[in-house]
C-alpha cells in the first residue's frame, strides 16, 4: 500500500483518486440512507493515459536533444553535397573553366593527351564535359586529369586524397569515424524516426497548426514547433527512412551474399 501511495504521489495523480466505500445501509425513522466509510480507493482512470503521454513526451525531448546535433550535421553536409559540382568548380576554377570553341576532340584523343602528360598512365575512366566552357576529366591511377576538350591541353591534375568536399562526404556518411561513425549516423536516423512518431502522437489530440502568442512567449514557440513539425513531417520522414536504409546497406548486402 505504501508503494501505491508513492506511485500516485510521484505521478501527480493522487488528486484524481476518489475515495469509494461500500454503501452501509442505515435506517433512521424508516428511511434507508447510505453512509460512506473510508479506507478504500477507486483507481485513477487517468493514470495510464497520463503516464504514457508523459513517458512519450520525455522520450520525444530526450531523443530529439541527442539526435538533434547529428541531424544538423546531416542537414548541413547534405546541403553542401547537393551543390558539390558547383562548389568543386568554385574551389578549382583554373582546372574547371575553359574558353568555349567549336572543335571538340574525341574521348580517345582526350585520354591520349592526359596519358602522355603523366608518363603513359592508363586511362581508368572518362568524365565528359557537360558544357563547352567546362573541361573534361580523365581518371588515371594517380588522380584526375583536367583536359581542354577543344585543344587537348592538359590543365593539371588533382591527386587522390582527401579534399574539402571529400571530407564533407565522409562527415555526412561516417562522421569521419569509420564504421563507428557510420553506426552513429545509422542510429541517428532511427532516433529521428522515433522523434517524429512520438511528436505525431503528442500532437494528435490537439490537431492544431495555429501560431498564437506574442513574440518570445512560450505559447508562440510551442505553436511554431507544432506547425513546423507537422508541415515538415513527410520530407523529414523520407530523409530519415532513406538515410537509415542506406546506413544498413552493407548489412543487407552481406545477408544477400550469405544466402
Amino acid at each position: 500500500m505504501r508503494r501505491l501511495f508513492a506511485f500516485l504521489r510521484d505521478n501527480e495523480c493522487y488528486g484524481d483518486v476518489t475515495p469509494v466505500v461500500p454503501a452501509l445501509p442505515l435506517v433512521n425513522n424508516g428511511d434507508t440512507r447510505s453512509q460512506t466509510g473510508a479506507g478504500l480507493f477507486r483507481p485513477c482512470e487517468a493514470i495510464t493515459q497520463t503516464n504514457v503521454r508523459r513517458l512519450i513526451l520525455n522520450v520525444h525531448l530526450f531523443v530529439a536533444l541527442i539526435a538533434g546535433a547529428f541531424m544538423v550535421i546531416l542537414g548541413v553536409t547534405g546541403s553542401i553535397m547537393e551543390f558539390e559540382p558547383e562548389l568543386d568548380r568554385l574551389l578549382h576554377p583554373q582546372l574547371s573553366y575553359i574558353a568555349p570553341e567549336v572543335r571538340v576532340l574525341s574521348l580517345s584523343e582526350i585520354g591520349d593527351a592526359a596519358s602522355r602528360r603523366f608518363s603513359g598512365e592508363p586511362v581508368v575512366a572518362y568524365l565528359p564535359s557537360l558544357s563547352p566552357n567546362l573541361s573534361s576529366q580523365v581518371v588515371l591511377p594517380s588522380g584526375i586529369a583536367y583536359v581542354n576538350q577543344h585543344t587537348g591541353e592538359v590543365l593539371g591534375m588533382r591527386t587522390r586524397g582527401q579534399t574539402f568536399l571529400g571530407y564533407v562526404r565522409e562527415l555526412h556518411v561516417r562522421l569521419v569515424g569509420g564504421n563507428f561513425g557510420r553506426n552513429i549516423m545509422k542510429l541517428s536516423g532511427i532516433a529521428m524516426l522515433v522523434s517524429l512518431a512520438s511528436g505525431v502522437y503528442l500532437w494528435w489530440p490537439i490537431k492544431q497548426v495555429r501560431i498564437r502568442g506574442k513574440w518570445g512567449t512560450r505559447r508562440l514557440w510551442f505553436d511554431l514547433h507544432n506547425a513546423v513539425g507537422i508541415f515538415s513531417l513527410l520530407p523529414l520522414t523520407m530523409l530519415a527512412a532513406t538515410g537509415t536504409i542506406i546506413g544498413f546497406e552493407n548489412q543487407g548486402r552481406n545477408c544477400d551474399q550469405g544466402q
